[in-house]
Parts: structure tokens; sequence; C-alpha cells
């Protein structure tokens, strides 16, 4: 036990500061300053998992509220019980491997002189920190509002605590005893990129269910229907058999207001300790084997005399320095789902959810869209308000333009390979079409898409289309070389681990909030010039056109300029 809480000591503390760990580079000029996620990791915790927990809570008053008018509030409760194993199972399959198998430092642990289960308790121990941060922000919220609306008594807010560590322990424990037979006895997951990038996918789809499920629900609220669920009762009911500490959890918490709470308490308590034991039993036979069998060598790859002649073909410098960045792009799966998947993933979610949310209104939501669907057809309508349809394909191009972090991340990608950079005879001019190239041309094609499904939908003008689709370029254009200019300002050169590079970096985020709010700024310009000009939409136009032509035009003059002194300015 002694030995666990050391190692406790060494990786928790580890884990919560790689959360402000960003890298750095040495500049002959300026003193880098320290960021305030690296001094205070909580504070980055905080940040990203409050709008959750905002959502959070308002799920859980908005489904009490509807439980309450059929007396069904219990069910709130049991809806929460089955959907912590399934959130702890996911993110703890991820994590878990990661941990477990995929850690650098895993060869130093494994020599110091302790039992596999030891250190198998303190890898899992500093993981579940990660499983219970993200299921408290997503359940806890909602738990707390459901006793607030539903009137309950101080004991159940006693036990929510309890709930939510018992109910997501003994699943993820459960979890690892397959995994543990997996990594021992097959090559699962033994590659990390590929796990890496399908798990991420898996868990993606996942998330991406759960949010259409409940975009079904609440529309069905929303439109006066009956309270939907977002699985059917029967599922609660049959699904909470199968899963002994989430179904005395679900008691313990129905009953809080009765002694026999302390009775369901203690079951809990005994399961998920046995599925813990049972878990730590299993390892402490096949982990270290397992673990072992992973650290092989790869075999090396042989190129045929037609693959060699082809990559020796000469070729444009600006067509090799593309190719270059297509490939450190999709080689390593940090680099591909931490910059372009948020971009596939967030319009196509907002397109899924309006399709699923809409099919589940009924005649009400096609009523809404027949006034849309009129306003689009004819060149007169949007003439008319010209000004609001330019400011909306502004704000809306830069906003979706802002997911995408190709470019932001662009110089840190390099890492210390960058002084490769410095010394080909490439103009800089030529290596920023490059680091351009790949976020711009998945941006622009994600708009073009967009646009052909909401234009064939909304049975847009040719006109409308046309305006749309150079707005749209223009604006997907100028977020990528602003996230150019910021990477150079602010380049991440000396990461030790590829997700340093594109995760929780100044310039990623600022690139991605700070997109954010240009997307506001342009549409409280578009107020404030509208009102200037008292209402004339034509002079709103062209003013709002200028101003998104002159900061394109603006930040391209500052990129070239930015790019031509980055080389002169870092040193690895």
């Amino acid at each position: 036990m002694r030995k666990y809480f050391l190692l406790l000591r060494v990786l928790i503390p580890e884990a919560f500061g790689s959360l402000g760990e960003a890298g750095g580079f040495s500049s002959s000029k300026k003193r880098k300053r320290k960021s305030i996620f690296k001094d205070k990791p909580w504070l980055a915790l905080l940040v990203s998992y409050s709008v959750i927990m905002i959502y959070s809570a308002a799920f859980g008053i908005m489904m009490t509220n509807s439980f309450l008018l059929i007396g069904m509030e219990d069910l709130f409760v049991s809806m929460i019980a089955f959907m912590i194993p399934i959130l702890a199972v996911v993110f703890g399959f991820m994590h878990g491997i990661s941990s477990l198998y995929h850690e650098s430092k895993i060869d130093f642990f494994l020599s110091l002189p302790i039992k596999p289960a030891t250190y198998i308790a303190a890898k899992l121990s500093e993981v579940y920190v990660y499983i219970f941060i993200t299921v408290g922000s997503f359940f806890l919220p909602a738990l707390i509002a459901h006793a607030i609306v539903a009137g309950r008594t101080v004991s159940f807010y006693l036990l929510t605590l309890p709930f939510l560590v018992l109910t997501s322990v003994a699943p993820f424990a459960l979890l690892l005893i397959p995994v543990f037979v997996l990594m021992r006895f097959t090559r699962f997951a033994r590659n990390k990129d590929r796990f890496q990038l399908i798990s991420n996918v898996v868990f993606i789809v996942i998330i991406m269910a759960f949010a259409l499920s409940m975009s079904q629900v609440t529309s069905q609220m929303g439109m006066g229907q009956t309270p939907g669920l977002l699985f059917p009762e029967a599922v609660y009911n049959t699904g909470l058999r199968f899963m002994p500490a989430s179904l005395f959890g679900d008691l313990m918490l129905r009953n809080a207001d009765s002694w026999i709470s302390l009775w369901y308490l203690l079951l809990t308590v005994a399961v998920t300790a046995v599925c813990v034991f049972l878990m730590l039993l299993v390892g402490s036979r096949l982990y270290l084997p397992g673990v072992l069998g992973s650290k092989g060598s790869k075999p090396v790859r042989i190129l045929t005399d037609e693959q060699i002649d082809k990559a020796l073909k000469p070729r444009s410098q600006v067509g090799a320095m593309i190719s270059k960045e297509w490939k450190t792009l999709m080689r390593s799966p940090t680099f591909f789902m931490q910059t372009f998947l948020a971009a596939i993933i967030v319009p196509l979610s907002m397109i899924l959810g309006f399709v699923v949310g809409g099919s589940a209104s009924g005649a009400e939501f096609e009523q809404m869209l027949q006034q849309p669907q009129l306003y689009f057809q004819t060149d007169n309508w949007w003439r008319s308000d010209l000004w609001v349809v330019m400011m909306v394909l502004i704000a809306v191009g830069i906003f979706f333009g802002s997911f995408n972090m190709a470019s932001s991340t662009a110089i840190s990608r390099q890492g210390q390979t960058f002084q490769i950079s410095k010394l080909i005879p490439v103009s800089s001019d030529k290596q920023l079409i490059a680091w351009l190239f790949p976020g711009t041309s998945i941006s622009a094609a994600i708009w073009i898409i967009m646009l052909v499904l909401f234009g064939s939908y909304f049975s847009f003008s040719w006109p409308l289309l046309l305006l749309a689709l150079f707005i749209g370029l223009v604006n997907t254009y100028m977020v990528q070389v602003a996230g150019v200019c910021i990477d150079m300002k602010y380049p991440s050169l000396t990461w030790t681990n590829e997700t340093q590079a594109v995760k929780n970096s100044k310039s990623s985020i600022i690139g991605m909030f700070g997109s954010m709010g240009l997307a506001g700024l342009v549409i409280g310009l578009g107020f404030f010039v509208n009102y200037l000009s008292k209402g004339n939409s034509i002079i709103t136009s062209i003013s709002l056109l200028f101003i998104s032509l002159g900061l394109t035009l603006f930040f391209t003059w500052l990129a070239r300029r930015m790019a031509r002194n980055l080389f002169k300015r870092v040193e690895i």
C-alpha cells in the first residue's frame, strides 16, 4: 500500500501537469512567458468542462420537469445509472490501454521493485481521475439540478458522490479484464497509432449517437409532444440487471429518504470491491507478459524499384512541400484527430442534429421550414436583407473554420525538424503555401458540401449560391492564414509528445477561440454599420465585404512577412 501511494504522488501531479504543458522555443529577442494553464492546470480543466456542466444542469432541469408531469421522476436516476457505465467504458477503454501499454515511461516504472498489481492500481487510479472528471461533469450537475427541482432530501445530495464513484469504478474494472486477456494472447491494439485512430473514431461515433438521441428527445419536448427518453424504459429495467453496481446505486438514490439506502450502499461497495479485486488478480498475471510482448520491433519496410523511382522523380518545390504536409498529417493519428476531425465532425453533427430533431418534431417542424424555403427561392426576398445574409455567411464561415487547426499548428507540428525547413533551398513564400494548403482545402471542401446540402434543401437561387460560395472560400482562407500567423508568433517546437504540438498549445487555443471571437465581432460590426447607414442594406453589405477582404489581405501580408522573419528569429 505504501508503494501504491508513492506512485500516486508521482503519477497524479504528472497527469494534471500535462494539461498545461506546451512546448517552447528559444529566441534571441524575447523570453517565453509562462502559460497560465501550465501554472494552474486545474484552470484548464475548469474551462474545458464548464460548458458541459452548464448543459448537464439544463438537461437535468428539463428532464426532471418532464418526468414530474407523468409522476416518474425516479426514472431520471435510472437513466443516469444506465449511462454512467457506458461513458466509463468508452473513456476507460481509450485511456486504459494507452496508459498501461502505450506510454513512453512504462519501461522505467516496470524496472522498479514493485509488483505488477501495485503498478496497475496506481496507473488506473491516474486514469480514473480523468474518468471521474468526465463522468462528474456530465452527470453531477444534472443530478443536483434534479434534486433541487424534484425536492429531494439532504441524504440524496450526500449519496450522489458515492453513486458517481461506485457506478463508474465497477464497469471500468470489469472492462480491463478482457483487455488484459486480449493484450496478452492477441496482437489487438499493439499498434499505438492504429489503436488511437480507431478508438477515437469509435468514441466520436458514440458521442454523436448520444447527442442525436438527446436532440430527438428535446425536439419532442419542445414541440409539446409526450416526453421521450434517450432509451426506452424497458432498456433501463433490463440493462441494469446486468450491471449490479449500477442497479444497487440506482436503488440507493431512489430510496435516499429511507435507511434502506445504506443497505444498498453497502451492496454497491461490495460489488465494486469484487470487481476491482478480480481485475487486479487477472492483471497481476497477464499484464507483464502482455506489455513486454507489445514492445517488439517492427519490420522495416522495403521499397520496390518502382516506388524508389517515383519517390526520386523530380517535381515542383511547392508540390513536394504540400505532399510532405499531407503525409505528416495523415501518418500521425494524433495530428489528424486534433486538426481535421473536429472540423469534419462539428458540421456533420449539426446537420444530423437538424435532420434528426426535425424528423422527431413531426408536422410542426415542416410548417416552420415553409417560410425559409420560400425566402430563399426568390431573389427579391433575400436581396432586401442582403446585409443579414452577408453577415451570417461571413460569421458562419469563420465559425466553422475555427475548428480546423491544421494551419494554426503547421509550424508546431514540425518540432525540432523545423531546422530542416530553415536549411532547404525553398523560399518562405513557397513553404507558406504548403503550410496553408491542407487546412484551407479541407475547410473549403466542407463548406462546399454544406452549401450543396443546404442549397438543395432550401432551394437556393444561383446568385445566392455563388455569393455563399465566394464568401465561404474567402473566410475559410482568412481563418487559416490567421492561424498560421498565430503559430509563427507562438511556435511549440521542443515537444516530446505529439499531443503537445496540437492540443492545449497557445497557438491552437488562440486560433480556435480567437476565430470564434472574430465571428462575433463581424456580427457586431454588421449591426453597427447598418445603424450608421440608417438601414441601407447595400452600404452595409459592401462594408462587410470590404472588411472580410481587408482582413484576408492583411493576414496574407502579415503571414508572408512573419514567414521571412521566422527562419531568422527561431533557434532550435
